[in-house]
C-alpha cells in the first residue's frame, strides 16, 4: 500500500509539473543560454558581432593554437600568471567589435542542434568559455540532437523530469535508511508538491540535476552511518560516481560535499574508524582528481573567475542571509520567516534533548546550515536557484522535527500529515511557482505578426538580449545594440531601405528617450506602441516605427 501511494505521488506531481510547464510562456536569459550553449557551434551566446566573439577569437589565437597540452599551459599563463595581459588583449579585441544584423536563421542555429548534432566537443568548448561544468549541457545537447531542428521548453523539461522523480525516490530511501519510514511519504509529498520543487522544474537550468546528486550524496553518507561507519566497495564506488557527476553538474555541489565530508570526518574520528576514514578520504580525493582530469578548466572557473572564490568579496552579508532565508520559507508556502524559524528552533531544541540518533540529525542538518551560510556569501544573485538543491533535505528536516514533538508515534505522524497538507494547500491557493514569465506570449504574437520586419533591439548588457531569442527567430533580422551604440542606427542601409521596422527597448533604459534618439538618427517620423512590456521579468517596450 505504501509503495502504491508513493507511485501515486510521483504520478500526480509529474502531472502538476506538466501543468505548470504548459503555463510557462517565456524564459530567463540563463535558460535560453542553456539551449544556446548546448547547441551552438563553438559559441555559447548569440552575440551581436558575427560568427565569432572576442572570447572565441582570443582562445583560438592565443590559447588553443597548438596541442591540447599547450592549451592548458596557455590557460595557466593567461588566466593565472598573466591575467593583466589577457585583459589587455580582450579589451583590444572588444574595442574593434561592431554589431551587425543577425538573421532569424542565426537565432535558430543558436538554440537548435541543426547540423551540429551530437557534437560534444563543441559543448565542452562552450563550457570552458563559461563558468559551469558541461554535464547538464551535454544532456540537453543529446535530447536536442534527437529532436533535431526543434526548440521547445519541453526539451530541458524532459532532461530534468527523470532527476526530479529520482530525487523523490532517494528522498524516500533516506527516510527508510534512518528508520523513519512512517513519515517518508509525508516528507516526499512536502517536497514534491512544494513551490520550490515546481520552480526548480520550471527553471530550465542544471539545478534539478544538482538537487538529485545532492540528495543521493546525503543518502550514501547515511548508508555509511547505518553500517556503523564501515564503507563497502559498493558504497565507495557509489560515492565516487556521485561525487564526479555532481562536480560535473554544478560547482556548488562541491560546497555541500565539503561540508558533509567535514562532518563525516569528525564522526569517523569519534567512532575511532581511522581505517575507514582513510578509505573515505581516498575515495573523495580520487573523485576530485578524476573530475578535474575530465574538466580541468574548473580550476580557472572556481579560483579565478567572477563566480569563483572572488565572490567572497560580496558585501551586506546579513541582508543576503535574510533574503535566502525568505527564499527557503517561500519555497514551502510560508510567508513569515521569523515565526517559522522560531517554531523550527523550538522543535530542534526538543529533538536535541532526546539525543537519540543525534548523529543522524548532525549529518543531515549541519551541512545544510553551513551550505546556506556560505551560499549567502558567495552567490552572485539573491535567488532561490542557489539553494534549490537542498530543498528536499529541508523538507525532510521539517517533517522529522515536526514528527518529533510528541512521544506517541501516531500523533507525531498525524500532526506532520495535517501540517504538510495545510502548507501544500496554502501554497497552491496563494503562491505561484517562479520562472513562468506569463505575458511573454504577447511578444511572440507581435514577432509573428511582423515577421517580415527587421528589429532593432536595445538592451542593457551584451548577454541579457538572448532572453528574446524566441522573438528573433521570427523577425527577418535583428540588430542588437546597447544604449551607447545608438549612433549605429545612422545611415544604416537596412533601415534606410525599409518603410518600417520594430524597435524593442528595455524600459529601464528610458524607452521614450531611446525611441526619440533612434527616430532622429533614422529620419523616421511616426511610431506605434505595440506592447508596454509586462511579462513578469521581461520588461521590454515594443514599437513599430514607420515613415
Amino acid at each position: 500500500m505504501e509503495l502504491l501511494i508513493f507511485i501515486a505521488i510521483l504520478v500526480i506531481s509529474s502531472i502538476v509539473m506538466f501543468f505548470f510547464m504548459s503555463k510557462k510562456e517565456g524564459w530567463h536569459c540563463d535558460e535560453i543560454f542553456s539551449y544556446g550553449s548546448s547547441n551552438c557551434y563553438f559559441e555559447n551566446t548569440l552575440h551581436p558581432y558575427g560568427e565569432k566573439d572576442s572570447i572565441r577569437i582570443f582562445l583560438e589565437n592565443d590559447v588553443f593554437n597548438g596541442s591540447f597540452s599547450d592549451g592548458i599551459k596557455n590557460l595557466k599563463y593567461y588566466y593565472i600568471d598573466h591575467s593583466d595581459e589577457r585583459h589587455e588583449k580582450m579589451d583590444e579585441l572588444m574595442a574593434n567589435e561592431t554589431p551587425i544584423w543577425r538573421t532569424r536563421e542565426d537565432a535558430e542555429d543558436y538554440v537548435k542542434a541543426g547540423e551540429n548534432r551530437f557534437n560534444y566537443i563543441s559543448v565542452y568548448y562552450n563550457q570552458l568559455k563559461d563558468v559551469h561544468p558541461p554535464l547538464f549541457y551535454m544532456l540537453v545537447h543529446t535530447l536536442s540532437s534527437i529532436f533535431n531542428n526543434t526548440f521547445s521548453k519541453y526539451i530541458i523539461f524532459f532532461v530534468s523530469l527523470p532527476f526530479f522523480l529520482a530525487t523523490c525516490y532517494f528522498l524516500r530511501k533516506i527516510f527508510i535508511v534512518i528508520d523513519r519510514k512512517e513519515i517518508a511519504l509525508i516528507g516526499v509529498g512536502l517536497y514534491a508538491f512544494s513551490m520550490g520543487a515546481i520552480s526548480t522544474m520550471m527553471f530550465q537550468r542544471m539545478y534539478m540535476m544538482l538537487t538529485f546528486f545532492t540528495t543521493v550524496y546525503l543518502y550514501i553518507h547515511l548508508l555509511i552511518r547505518k553500517n556503523d561507519y564501515d564503507t563497502t566497495k559498493k558504497t565507495r564506488l557509489a560515492l565516487f560516481g556521485v561525487t564526479v557527476l555532481g562536480f560535473l553538474t554544478q560547482y556548488y555541489f562541491c560546497v555541500y560535499a565539503v561540508f558533509i565530508a567535514l562532518v563525516m570526518t569528525v564522526l569517523f574520528i569519534k567512532k575511532k574508524k581511522y581505517k575507514e576514514l582513510f578509505r573515505y578520504i581516498r575515495t573523495l580525493v580520487i573523485s576530485a582528481f578524476v573530475g578535474l582530469l575530465i574538466f580541468p578548466f574548473a580550476i580557472q572557473h572556481i579560483f579565478f573567475s567572477y563566480r569563483g572564490v572572488s565572490s567572497f568579496g560580496n558585501t551586506g552579508y546579513l541582508d543576503r542571509l535574510f533574503e535566502f532565508g525568505k527564499n527557503i520559507v517561500e519555497a514551502f508556502g510560508c510567508n513569515n520567516m521569523i515565526a517559522l524559524a522560531m517554531i523550527i528552533l523550538a522543535i530542534f531544541s526538543n529533538a536535541l534533548k532526546r539525543k537519540k540518533n543525534i548523529d543522524i540529525l548532525v549529518i543531515i542538518a549541519v551541512p545544510v546550515v553551513l551550505y546556506v551560510l556560505v551560499i549567502s556569501k558567495i552567490a552572485p544573485y539573491l535567488e532561490i536557484r542557489y539553494i534549490m538543491n537542498i530543498l528536499p533535505i529541508i523538507a525532510m528536516m521539517m517533517v522529522m522535527l515536526i514528527s518529533g514533538i510528541f512521544e506517541n508515534k501516531f500523533y507525531n505522524t498525524l500532526l506532520a500529515f495535517v501540517l504538510v497538507t495545510l502548507i501544500t494547500i496554502y501554497s497552491f491557493i496563494f503562491i505561484k511557482p517562479m520562472f513562468l514569465y506569463e505575458g511573454y506570449q504577447e511578444y511572440i504574437d507581435i514577432s509573428e505578426k511582423y515577421s517580415e520586419d527587421s528589429v532593432v533591439f536595445v538592451g542593457y548588457t551584451f548577454f541579457n538580449h538572448i532572453q528574446s531569442v524566441p522573438e528573433f527567430m521570427n523577425y527577418k533580422q535583428t540588430l542588437m545594440l546597447s544604449k551607447d551604440q545608438l549612433d549605429l542606427t545612422k545611415d544604416d542601409e537596412v533601415l534606410e531601405s525599409s518603410n518600417e521596422f520594430i524597435l524593442i527597448v528595455n524600459k529601464y533604459l528610458g524607452n521614450e528617450e531611446v525611441l526619440k534618439t533612434v527616430m532622429e538618427n533614422t529620419g523616421y517620423s511616426q511610431y506605434e506602441l505595440l506592447y508596454y512590456g509586462d511579462a513578469k521579468g521581461i520588461d521590454n517596450c515594443v514599437y513599430r516605427v514607420y515613415r
